[in-house]
């Protein structure tokens, strides 16, 4: 987790430094802890291949020699690889006996790697290994040619006992040209393996240790087998291989993976989370927490509607002691009384009465008040008349000298209706003489308000003061930008010297820069068959509701047109906002709310069916939700209880979750499951009646009305694998910040 820190970002187009704060907020990194050995390739020649890391490294103990003739290849999938031709390559890595044993008599431990497999191997073939077979202690990973490629991990005690996973065919394509990034995880039995970044495989075998080390090294490219027969050498080529005392997180596999272009470890242990195709380039990712990821746009420059840098002048000067000069708007001796100054016109076309900004430099260099108050001013006006004090609307910063020593020099945020002044407010701690150069930014933020600030520094990031004019009445036709001594009394002998530049004009926003915006970044839906309804309580598109926010319909994102819906308003759920990680849900008062089809478009669904419901629970015999007839039809009932039409309840829930959860029901007779959170906690036989219709929170008779939050619910009427399985619940848990 990150600490307290500025991310400064400059960017070229626009020349402006965006500085966000980001407390309370952290980035997603690889921890180097536990890394043992980590394998780059970057070599540039040589039959030695070492070992990268520090810390937790094995260090040169872990370098790695070569058999045969293994070539490094300039085209890896990060700089270079290392390329096997399946004939006598490969590395022995480390020289010290028993340094390996973590790998088979620890826990927990990880390896990840990039492989391309540019052949079809006819027998298997070994990618890491300290050996198994027989009787042998050892762990090995290797490629199963059996069915377009299986991967297959295994360590072994010594005794004869054995843990292993074994993916799915083609899990490992073969007689390609594309790169594949695979980890392998093993903690406590539990084995995952994934692929590209998600968990695809796993499988649970434990076995208990004999002994605790054995003297054979690691060999990179083969298994290092009891056997000559058992492995053969690799036919492909591999980069970034990284092993480890820990199992990785399913972030730290996303960030290594990188969205398919990879992260070098290195690199990893400081990088973010990789960014999605549908996020603007100039974006960086925050985190609130691990359910809420934001992409952070940051602000880039509008165009000004006006902007004068006064390398020409087109200003329309009154009097001799103002003017353009040495690309600057300059005045020398400006008295109080003389009703002098410069005005541009930026026509009635580009003015807004409510929304504007106007930026300028100002260069106080010198100041007497002589005789007479002197004042100046800088600002829009609806008449080219200099004196301010005469029948004329005005906005603006004035800047003024006091002949009393208590008031002295200071700014004042102002503006006059019909040349009467109207909220005049004192800066209090800017002094005009002793800013040098500054940065004003004006802005009108409505009818009956503008606020005037002074600013340290070009990018205006660095407030000095700002003071607010409260407008009693509106102010009009303001196309006059324009600079002004202000007549007070007499002639006087006050003066000022100074100058202006870089005047910016933006109509019609309160900004100069697009807004920064916060945009949640949220998963989407993988694209599998069978989808049958898909409700989402975040598309606020697909729910109709009323001023009061009560749901009348909820309709299908499928594109099988099963939309839900109830049009008896006291029936009607409430969306409420902001419930879920920042995301809204259907919320169920147990009394008689309720959203129902009685039966789905196509026709009932067949046993052999997946369901996924995000939702928070609630107490007491609540039928949350129904679909069916008579005692056809399946039920989920609060009553710590699935029941499958409507009859023989199954126990699978002996606890009442408190907080949002995610229920996976795969409803198909005797092999039914229910999961809750990705963690299966019932097998039971579900019966075999079929799926006609949906009713949430309620009965299909009408009653047994439950209070749920529904926060999305997806259907699909066919058994869709335990892949795609894994791959909607990962979607579900990032979208919603489920446990």
């Amino acid at each position: 987790m990150a600490g307290d820190r500025i991310l400064t970002i400059e960017y070229k187009d626009s020349k402006r430094i965006v500085k966000l704060s980001t407390d309370n907020f952290a980035t997603t990194s690889l921890s180097l802890t536990g890394l043992k050995a980590y394998y780059k390739f970057d070599e540039a020649s040589g039959n030695l291949i070492n070992q990268s890391t520090t810390g937790d490294g094995l260090g040169s103990n872990a370098d790695g020699t070569a058999s045969g003739d293994p070539t490094y290849s300039a085209t890896g999938k990060i700089n270079k690889a290392i390329s096997f031709d399946g004939d006598g390559d490969k590395f022995t890595l480390g020289t010290t006996a028993g340094q390996w044993n973590f790998l088979h008599n620890n826990n927990n431990f990880s390896v990840s790697f990039w492989l391309k497999l540019n052949a079809t191997p006819s027998e298997n073939q070994g990618i890491l290994g300290t050996g198994t077979g027989g009787s042998s202690i050892g762990f090995d990973l290797t490629v199963n040619h059996s069915t377009g490629g299986k991967l297959r991990a295994s360590i072994e005690n010594g005794a004869g006992a054995s843990a292993n996973i074994q993916s799915s065919a083609g899990f490992v394509p073969q007689n390609t040209t594309t790169w594949y990034h695979y980890v392998l995880t093993f903690s406590n039995g539990s084995w995952n393996i994934y692929r590209n970044g998600g968990n695809n495989e796993s499988a649970s075998s434990s076995v208990s240790w004999s002994t605790s080390n054995h003297s054979r090294n690691m060999e990179l490219a083969n298994a290092n087998a009891n056997t000559a027969s058992d492995v053969k050498d690799l036919t492909g080529e591999l980069d970034e291989v990284s092993i480890w005392n820990r199992v990785l997180t399913s972030d730290e596999i996303s960030a290594l993976y990188s969205n398919g272009g990879g992260v070098a470890v290195d690199d990893a242990k400081s990088s973010f989370i990789s960014k999605p195709t549908d996020v603007q380039d100039n974006s960086i990712l925050v985190e609130k927490d691990t359910a809420r990821r934001y992409w952070f746009t940051a602000e880039s420059e509008r165009t000004p509607t006006f902007e004068d840098d006064f390398s020409t002048d087109n200003w329309t000067d009154v009097g001799t002691q103002i003017g353009v000069s040495g690309g600057k708007m300059v005045w020398n001796a400006l008295r109080s009384g003389s009703n002098q100054g410069s005005y541009y016109d930026i026509g009635t076309a580009n003015i807004s009465e409510t929304e504007w900004v106007l930026d300028f430099t100002l260069d106080i260099d010198a100041m007497t008040e002589g005789d007479t108050n002197a004042y100046f001013t800088i600002g829009l006006s609806d008449t080219s008349t200099m004196n301010v004090n005469t029948s004329q609307d005005f906005i603006g910063l004035l800047t003024f000298l006091s002949t009393s020593s208590a008031n002295n020099s200071r700014f004042m945020a102002t503006g006059a209706n019909g040349g009467t002044t109207v909220g005049g407010t004192d800066f209090t701690t800017s002094d005009p003489q002793t800013l040098g150069l500054f940065y004003v930014r004006i802005r009108r933020t409505s009818a009956t308000e503008c606020k005037v600030a002074i600013y340290s520094n070009s990018d205006y990031s660095t407030l000095v003061e700002e003071q607010t004019v409260t407008i009693t009445s509106g102010l009009t036709g303001l196309r006059y930008l324009k600079l002004t001594n202000l007549t007070v009394s007499g002639a006087g002998t006050g003066v000022f010297n100074g100058t202006m530049d870089n005047v910016k004009y933006y109509n019609s926003t309160t900004s100069t820069t697009i807004p920064a915006t916060w945009n949640r970044q949220l998963p989407t839906l993988p694209t599998i068959s069978g989808l049958k309804l898909h409700l989402d309580a975040n598309d606020s598109s697909t729910i109709t509701k009323d001023g009061s926010n009560l749901v009348s319909a909820w309709n299908d994102k499928s594109g099988q047109l099963n939309h839900l819906s109830q049009s008896t308003g006291s029936k009607q759920p409430l969306w409420v906002d902001d419930t879920l990680t920042g995301l809204p849900v259907i919320r169920f008062d147990g009394s008689n709310d309720q959203l129902n089809r009685s039966t789905f478009v196509n026709g009932a669904i067949s046993q052999g069916f997946y369901m996924f419901v995000v939702m928070k629970p609630t107490t007491g015999t609540l039928y949350n939700f129904d679909s069916g007839s008579g005692t056809r039809g399946f039920c989920y009932s609060h009553v710590n209880a699935v029941r499958y039409g409507c009859g023989t309840d199954v126990a699978f829930d002996s606890t009442i979750p408190t907080t949002h959860v995610m229920y996976t029901f795969f409803v198909n007779g005797a092999s039914s499951n229910v999961r809750k959170n990705s963690t299966s906690i019932n097998s039971s036989n579900l019966g075999s009646s079929t799926l006609n219709g949906l009713w949430l929170a309620s009965r299909h008779t009408d009653a047994s009305f439950g209070s749920p939050d529904i926060a999305e619910v997806i259907l699909y009427d066919n058994d869709i694998g335990t892949t795609n399985r894994d791959a909607i619940e990962s979607y579900l848990t990032k979208k919603w910040g489920l446990s």
